[in-house]
C-alpha cells in the first residue's frame, strides 16, 4: 500500500499521539488528505493516509470493501502502532466517500479503533446503488469507468458491473448478496459492540449515496454518534476543504 505518514514535530521520548488512518476516496490518489494531515500532525496527531487497494501506487486489485480492504485498515494500524508514536488506546479512521466506507466496515471488525468520521460514504450499498430494485446507471458507470482508468478492478468487480448493467436479473440475488457483505449497515451489531464512536457526515443532495440511508443508518447506531447534512451533492463540502 502507498501511503503518507505524517507525524508531529515535537514529540518527547517514549511519548504516544492518537493516530487517524485516513484510506483514499475512490480513485483519488494518497496526496487527497496531505493538507488535513499536516494540520492534524500539527495538533499532536499521527496520521497515515493510503492509496487504497488496487488504486495508483498501491497493490492489489480493487476489492470495494471487500474483506482484503478490512484487513488491510487493520494492516496499516499494526504498521502505524510498530513503527511511528502512535497510542494504541487512541485510534481513530476517516475518509471521504469510499474511504469512509471502508472505515466503517473496519472499525466493525476491529475494536481496536474508537472513532470514525464518515463523510459523504455509504451505510447499505444496495439503497445507494439499487434502491428500490432500480438501477443507478450512471453511479455504476462512473465508478467503473474511473476504477478501470486509475487502478486494477478484480475479476468479481468486472462481473458485478457487467451483470448490474447488463440486467441480468437472474443474477439478481448474488448482486444484492455482494452488496450486502460491503455495507456498514449489515455489520451494525458488530460496531454497536465496539462500542465505537461515529461521526457521519453528507450532503442533502448526494446524487451518488443518497442521504436517507446515513439517516437509517444513524437511528440504530448505540454508541456516541453525530450526524450532519448539508447543502451540495457528493463530497461537494469536502473538496472544498
Amino acid at each position: 500500500l502507498k501511503a503518507n505518514v505524517v507525524t508531529p514535530a515535537h514529540s518527547a521520548a517514549g511519548e504516544r499521539h492518537p493516530v487517524i488512518v485516513l484510506p483514499t476516496s475512490w480513485a483519488v490518489p494518497q496526496v487527497e488528505y496531505l493538507a488535513q494531515a499536516t494540520q492534524l500532525a500539527d495538533s499532536g496527531y499521527v496520521v497515515v493516509s493510503y492509496n487504497s487497494r488496487g488504486f495508483w501506487q498501491s497493490g492489489g486489485e480493487i476489492e470495494v470493501a471487500g474483506p482484503p480492504d478490512i484487513a488491510d485498515a487493520s494492516a496499516v494500524i499494526d504498521w502505524a502502532l510498530a513503527h511511528t508514536p502512535a497510542d494504541p488506546e487512541r485510534v481513530g479512521m476517516a475518509g471521504v466517500s469510499y474511504g469512509a466506507g471502508i472505515s466503517l466496515l473496519a472499525a466493525a471488525h476491529d475494536p481496536r479503533i474508537k472513532t470514525v468520521a464518515a463523510l459523504s460514504g455509504w451505510a447499505d450499498l444496495i439503497d445507494s446503488i439499487y434502491s428500490g430494485r432500480t438501477q443507478h446507471l450512471q453511479a455504476a458507470l462512473l465508478l467503473g469507468g474511473s476504477g478501470l482508468i486509475t487502478g486494477r478492478p478484480s475479476a468479481e468487480l468486472k462481473q458485478i458491473l457487467g451483470d448490474f448493467l447488463g440486467s441480468k436479473l437472474d443474477k439478481e440475488q448474488q448482486m444484492i448478496d455482494w452488496g450486502k457483505r460491503r455495507s456498514p449497515a449489515t455489520h451494525l451489531d458488530a460496531l454497536n459492540a465496539n462500542g465505537t464512536a461515529v461521526m457521519l457526515g453528507n450532503a442533502w443532495g448526494d446524487s451518488l449515496f443518497p442521504p436517507n440511508q446515513y439517516a437509517d443508518f444513524y437511528e440504530k447506531l448505540t454508541g456516541p454518534k453525530r450526524l450532519e447534512f448539508r447543502p451540495g451533492d457528493h463530497a461537494t463540502s469536502e473538496a472544498t476543504g
